[in-house]
C-alpha cells in the first residue's frame, strides 16, 4: 500500500499493532500475550502490494487430513507446509488498496491527515481479526459484524465487470465461464459464518492412484496460490471410498480386482469475521471491491487450470503415476 510521504507502511503497522494489544518479540514478530495460549504472528508486507500474517507451525499431518482441515478453519487461513514439508504454518494474505491509486484526488499531506486515523483503525481491526483466525480462536460471526451486506457484495462484482445471477438476503451467486464447463461461485452467508466456494469437482470412481496424485496436486496449489484455498468439502464421504465396494477392470491380458474411490475438491475463500466494511469510509470500501475482485480472480485461475489438471488426472493413472514418482523423487531426504 502506497500511502504518502507523510505516512510510511512502517509506521502504520507499529501504530496498529500497539492498539490491537499486541507486543513486539525478540524475533521481530508480533505476540498477542504471554503464557498458554499466545499467538505469535509474523507481518511481511509483500512487493506487490499484499499484507501477510504468518502463525508458526505444526507437525504436518497427511495432506489428505491437511485438505480436510482447510475447510475447518474460520476466516481466509491457509494451512500451507514448509519447504522441508516437515511442517505446517498458518497464513493470511490479503490485496491492499492502493491509496495514491484509489482516492487520485487527495494527495500529500492532505491524503495523510483525512486517512491516516482510518488507515491506523482499519489496519488494527485486521491485526486483531488475523490473531483470531490463525490463533484458532473463536471470531466473531456474520451476525455480529456484518462485514459484506449481501446487496452490497452483489453491486462491487458488477462494478468489477461481474454479473450475480443470484442475490438473497444469505447468497450470491456468480457464474464464471470457461470451455465445456461453467464455475457456479457461491456466497454463502449463515450459521455464523460468510464464505465463497466453487466446486472444483466431484470424481465417483477413481484408481488410488489417481486419487493420490490429485491429492498432492491440490496440495501444490494451497502450498504455492494466495488467496483462496483448496480443500475437501466437509460433506465428503470420510473414507473416500464408493459404498459399492470393489468393481473389476481390464489391464492388458486378464483382470484384476481394485477398490474404486471417489473425491470431491472446492475452491474456498472465508470472509468469516473480516472487519466491518462500510461505504461510507474510503479505506474500507476500497478494499472490499480489491478483495472481492482478487477472489474472483483466484477462483477464475482455478476454474481454467486446477480444474483442468485434475480431471485430466482423475482420467489418466499412467500420468498420476509419473507425478507421484516425480514427486517422491523431491522430497527431502528422497534416494
Amino acid at each position: 500500500m502506497t500511502v504518502c510521504a507523510e505516512v510510511s507502511f512502517d509506521e502504520l503497522i507499529e501504530d496498529a499493532a500497539a492498539r490491537a494489544g499486541l507486543r513486539r518479540t525478540r524475533g521481530g514478530g508480533w505476540k498477542t500475550r504471554a503464557g498458554r495460549g499466545a499467538v505469535t504472528l509474523n507481518v511481511r508486507r509483500l512487493p506487490d502490494g499484499w499484507l501477510a500474517f504468518e502463525c508458526a507451525g505444526r507437525r504436518a499431518p497427511s495432506d489428505e487430513q491437511l485438505l480436510r482441515e482447510q475447510a475447518a478453519w474460520l476466516g481466509p487461513v491457509k494451512l500451507q507446509r514448509t519447504p522441508d514439508a516437515a511442517e505446517v504454518r498458518r497464513v493470511v494474505e490479503l490485496p491492499l488498496p492502493d491509496a495514491q491509486r484509489t482516492f487520485p484526488s487527495v494527495s500529500g499531506h492532505e491524503l495523510a491527515e483525512s486517512l491516516e486515523k482510518e488507515l491506523v483503525e482499519f489496519f488494527s481491526d485486521l491485526f486483531r481479526w488475523a490473531t483470531r483466525c490463525l490463533g484458532g480462536s473463536e471470531v466473531h460471526t456474520w451476525e455480529e459484524t456484518v462485514p459484506l451486506q449481501m446487496d452490497r457484495l452483489a453491486n462491487w462484482l458488477r462494478e468489477g465487470g461481474y454479473s450475480p445471477t443470484y442475490v438473497s438476503d444469505s447468497e450470491v451467486r456468480l457464474v464464471l465461464k470457461r470451455k465445456g464447463w461453467d464455475g457456479d461461485v457461491r456466497f454463502c452467508a449463515g450459521e455464523g459464518r460468510l464464505r465463497a466456494v466453487m466446486s472444483l469437482g466431484f470424481w465417483p470412481q477413481l484408481s488410488r492412484v489417481s486419487r493420490h496424485a490429485m491429492i498432492a496436486l491440490a496440495m501444490e496449489a494451497n502450498d504455492r496460490c494466495r488467496l483462496c484455498r483448496i480443500a475437501i468439502p466437509p460433506e465428503a464421504n470420510v473414507d473416500g471410498q464408493n459404498q459399492g465396494g470393489d468393481h473389476s477392470e481390464e489391464y492388458g491380458r486378464g483382470a484384476t480386482r481394485r477398490r474404486e474411490h471417489t473425491l470431491a475438491l472446492e475452491a474456498q475463500f472465508d470472509l468469516t469475521g473480516l472487519p466491518p466494511i462500510t461505504a461510507d469510509q474510503p479505506v474500507r470500501s476500497a478494499f472490499g471491491r480489491e478483495l472481492l475482485t482478487a477472489i474472483v480472480d483466484a477462483f477464475r485461475l482455478n476454474l481454467c487450470r486446477l480444474a483442468v489438471e485434475l480431471d485430466v488426472l482423475a482420467h489418466n493413472q499412467e500420468l498420476a503415476g509419473s507425478i507421484l514418482r516425480h514427486e517422491g523423487a523431491e522430497k527431502p531426504g528422497a534416494p
